[in-house]
């Protein structure tokens, strides 16, 4: 059996040899760096996929393929259990905390879309959605918005933008729960639940770019029809943070902090003031 197997792998060897060398040199210097094609997927920063994107060869449904099998693994799903007991054992040290239930839908690789910077998991964004109501921000209605995964609700646009920027000059229409330079690789998840009166948006056991998960955030956004008790007190936004344990992705940053762009909160409208 030893000679066998052994033989078996001599005759893979030049076959994965020929694979790799008819790699264009960029690709196959990645694949090198991290040791492969799945921990490149794993662990490339956003010059390196903005390569690898760039390679006639990409294949996005095997990047997606390669995130799911390391969330399916036991290890993965151990940790997000803990951290969600974790969450349950807070639960009454935050009243406007909402825990996720089966009502609400998870954003999963495949369901992610706009993609630029680190990609899949990373920089990303879901929508247009459809609004069951006319959501009032600023004497502007909408009916349709983004969920996007640097924190932020958007209702022009998608936007892929991991440079938080200050309030009221910000360049988009947003909620700006917590945005911040996230990165959901190792840890995160994104749900939503829409009903006929409000929307609810969690951003729940988040790390930080680029591929930390040492510290999670977990917070929601809740957004209504005007008059709705969803929200109340005559509000239609209501932000809450459930564990926030950074504020700064390694860009400008280290070790979740002190940084020139650290995260930004609020609501705002181009070329008007925040609230």
């Amino acid at each position: 059996m030893r000679i066998f197997t052994l033989l078996l792998l001599l005759c893979a060897l030049p076959a994965s040899f020929e694979a790799q060398e008819s790699l264009p040199v960029e690709i196959s210097s990645l694949y090198s760096k991290y040791g492969g094609f799945e921990f490149a997927v794993m662990m490339m920063d956003r010059d390196e996929w903005e390569v690898y994107r760039a390679w006639e060869g990409y294949d996005q449904s095997a990047v997606i393929a390669v995130i799911e099998r390391h969330q399916s693994t036991p290890e993965y799903l151990a940790k997000k259990e803990s951290r969600k007991q974790q969450r349950l054992m807070r639960s009454g040290e935050c009243d406007c905390w909402i825990e996720p239930s089966e009502s609400y839908t998870e954003i999963t690789p495949d369901m992610q879309q706009f993609t630029g910077g680190a990609g899949i998991d990373v920089d990303y964004s879901h929508g247009p959605l459809s609004l069951p109501f006319n959501f009032n921000l600023f004497g502007i209605e909408y009916s349709e918005f983004y969920i996007n995964s640097k924190g932020l609700i958007s209702f022009t646009e998608p936007v892929i933008d991991w440079t938080p920027e200050e309030l009221p000059d910000a360049n988009y229409n947003i909620i700006a729960g917590f945005w911040a330079d996230a990165d959901y690789r190792l840890t995160g998840d994104i749900y939503y639940r829409i009903t006929p009166e409000a929307v609810y948006v969690n951003w729940v056991d988040v790390g930080y770019y680029n591929n930390h998960d040492d510290r999670t955030i977990s917070y929601q956004v809740v957004f209504s029809e005007d008059g709705s008790i969803a929200v109340g007190d005559g509000n239609n936004v209501q932000l809450c943070y459930e564990s926030m344990q950074w504020a700064h992705g390694d860009v400008g940053g280290t070790g979740g902090c002190c940084g020139t762009d650290p995260a930004t909160v609020g609501v705002d409208v181009l070329n008007n003031q925040d609230n």
